[in-house]
């Protein structure tokens, strides 16, 4: 027996170090290729990139199952703390967002107001029903309240989500430090600009809002049941009633569930009855949306969720940024490796690796609604996807800084680079803000060359082709460019089919109105 165990010893030293000098190397290649790739090398791909990057997880993950203890750890789950510290959460949102406050309304902004303000808050297309952030747009202009409100509303939601996202995470790091860095990583993710600063972007903020409510309102299950099943159905139906994504709102609270081990059937119950709830609802849905929503799910498009999602979180970089800093990128994706590789080196207790896979798959699980269409471009457009999946990622980092080694120089180095990581994070939103301001001066230079035209002035309906699309990626008026200049100029407009002499074509090059066939 005994020389059966030292076999097992030696064997699983001999495997330990093949599959540690194994990583090293995937790492080393996989930080190679970004560089390459982000400095333009024309010899190195994308899909390079990717498949260095899957083979590189791979073997850390594996390694890091192998490297798991099952030494008895403190419990995951501890008491939540005090929430004293709300207020500077949304002062920091606020101190990093508030050059948004002047951007002003943009494409969809100027219709879903106008709903809003009449109370319109029915479908308005085939998949989307939305009507509690409509509610309070509409509540909020009767107030007297414009453009600066409704953007305050998405940047104050930003820094609510910061602050729960502080207390999802901490109690399985055994650190409150660990959830504040949490809350940093999402506050200052680059990534999240769209639906931050595009005011329309509120759906998507909101629905998650609701998600951590109902994720924080379950680990009370087990000392105040119904006061907290009340408030878990509530968070539920409201995070619907904001986005249909909020859809897998059940998914992740069960896995924050399996995560504390939670002995509550009561929640395992409710979490069964949402889950079946939502997914009547989802399938209603489903048979009225688009065709693109209802495309069939075939390997390559699960390849490209999987990538599109991870490569999203990882490389949340405009490429105007990418092409004037690629220093940037390139520092944001070496460190994430580094990170990645110490945590799997590293020999750590069960409870902090559940709490990494469980995170990993919550990063997933955020985008699986739209995985159909899941696409974010080089400029950043549809970005607004990865938001939910934005505090899984996170939690995904905070895992990787292994916060029961507190005191030690590998801890202070890894808080060190996850700490650099914030730094980057908030000069890319400073970066990528600047974008939609570039966007809010297109519309403006549309708006005052409209309001000086006299034959616009003449018409009471309207046409417009070519009205600006966008700037770099952000929206300025893909839709709602006669809205904008009904709302911000004051054309008496109605609506109707416009004569021939009151259709119009916008000239980008010259910034001017012709008519349209001319």
């Amino acid at each position: 027996m005994p020389k059966i165990a030292n076999a097992q010893v030696r064997w699983t030293s001999i495997r330990f170090r093949v599959l540690a000098i194994l990583l090293v190397a995937l790492a080393g290649r996989t930080a190679v290729l970004c560089a390459r790739y982000f400095l333009k090398d024309s010899a190195t791909k994308s899909f390079h990139v990717e498949t260095g990057a899957f083979w590189f997880v791979i073997v850390a993950v594996v390694l890091a199952v192998t490297r798991t203890t099952n030494s008895p750890e403190a419990h995951c789950a501890r008491p939540r703390r005090a929430v004293g510290e709300y207020a500077l959460w949304l002062l920091g949102s606020a101190a990093l967002y508030w050059p948004a406050l002047t951007v002003g309304l943009l494409s969809d902004d100027f219709l879903l107001a106008d709903r809003a303000f009449r109370f319109a808050l029915g479908s308005f297309n085939s998949e989307a029903f939305r009507p509690l952030p409509l509610a309070v747009w509409g509540l909020i202009l009767h107030l007297g309240g414009g453009p600066v409100a409704l953007h305050a509303l998405n940047i104050f939601l930003h820094g609510t989500n910061a602050f729960l996202t502080t207390r999802v995470a901490e109690p399985f790091a055994h650190s409150r430090r660990a959830g504040v860095l949490a809350g940093l990583i999402v506050v200052s993710m680059p990534i999240l600009v769209e639906p931050v600063v595009w005011c329309s972007g509120v759906f998507d903020v909101a629905a998650t809002t609701f998600v951590l409510l109902a994720v924080l309102t379950s680990r009370a299950y087990e000392r105040d049941g119904w006061t907290q099943r009340a408030g878990f159905f509530a968070c539920s139906i409201a995070g619907l009633l904001s986005k249909e994504t909020a859809v897998v709102l059940p998914v992740l609270v069960a896995i924050d569930a399996w995560l504390r081990r939670s002995p509550s059937r009561g929640l395992h119950r409710d979490i069964a009855l949402v889950l079946c709830g939502m997914g009547v609802i989802g399938a209603i849905r489903f048979a009225f949306a688009s065709a693109d929503v209802k495309r069939p799910i075939s390997k390559y498009l699960l390849q490209r969720w999987v990538f599109g999602t991870a490569g999203g979180l990882a490389a949340p970089w405009h490429a105007d940024v990418v092409a004037a800093h690629p220093w940037l990128p390139i520092t944001f994706a070496w460190i994430i490796i580094a990170l990645l590789a110490r945590f799997s080196l590293r020999m750590s207790g069960n409870c902090s690796r559940l709490f990494f896979y469980a995170m990993a798959a919550w990063a997933l699980v955020g985008t699986a609604p739209v995985i159909t269409f899941l696409f974010v471009g080089p400029d950043l457009q549809s970005s607004r996807y990865l938001y939910l999946a934005t505090i899984g990622w996170a939690g995904l980092l905070v895992a990787m800084v292994e916060w029961n080694r507190i005191g030690t120089i590998d801890h202070g180095a890894s808080i060190l680079a996850a700490t650099a990581l914030v730094a980057l994070g908030v000069y890319g939103v400073h970066e990528h803000i600047a974008t939609w301001r570039a966007a809010a001066s297109t519309r403006d230079t549309f708006e005052q060359v409209a309001a000086r035209d006299s034959r616009l002035l003449l018409c009471q309906t309207i046409a417009i082709q070519d009205a600006p699309d966008s700037v770099k990626g952000a929206y300025v008026l893909r839709n709602g460019a006669v809205a904008a200049l009904k709302r911000d100029i004051g054309l008496p407009l109605r609506t109707g089919t416009p004569a021939p002499s009151c259709s119009f074509t916008w000239d980008s090059r010259t910034e001017t109105f012709r008519r349209s066939g001319q």
